[in-house]
């Protein structure tokens, strides 16, 4: 796919809330260093010269993060209506079946879980 074919197909940007809703997670587990520790995870396509480069891969979670015990930890926000992509999905499933922790997150509470037990 080149360049002018995917700003075609391009998502349109992503409203206030769900930014919002990243950082208030990323927010939250940050009062618990001892036991996650989490970061963004964009991903990006671009030009450079004739090609064509992507970061990271397509159906990440919003959030990455290592649980005190190893354990791999994604959280995908989503907001009103939205649903998980089919590459969403399968990203999903990759991190369960290798024992990690998914998390469809659509507020707070949906992740207080993970910390307060």
């Amino acid at each position: 796919m080149d360049i002018k074919e995917y700003v075609k197909t391009a998502r349109k940007p992503r409203s206030h809330a769900h930014t919002d809703l990243v950082h208030a997670v990323l927010d939250y587990f940050g009062i618990y260093p001892d036991k996650i520790r989490a970061w963004q995870a964009n991903t990006a396509a671009l030009a450079i010269g004739k090609r064509f480069v992507r970061c990271g891969r397509k159906g990440q979670a919003d959030v990455s993060g290592i649980w005190y015990n190893g354990l791999r930890v994604e959280v995908e926000m989503k907001i009103g209506k939205d649903k998980l992509r089919p590459e969403q999905i399968e990203f999903r499933d990759e991190i369960l079946e290798m024992g990690g922790i998914y998390v469809e997150c659509r507020s707070l509470d949906d992740i207080r879980f993970l910390v307060e037990g």
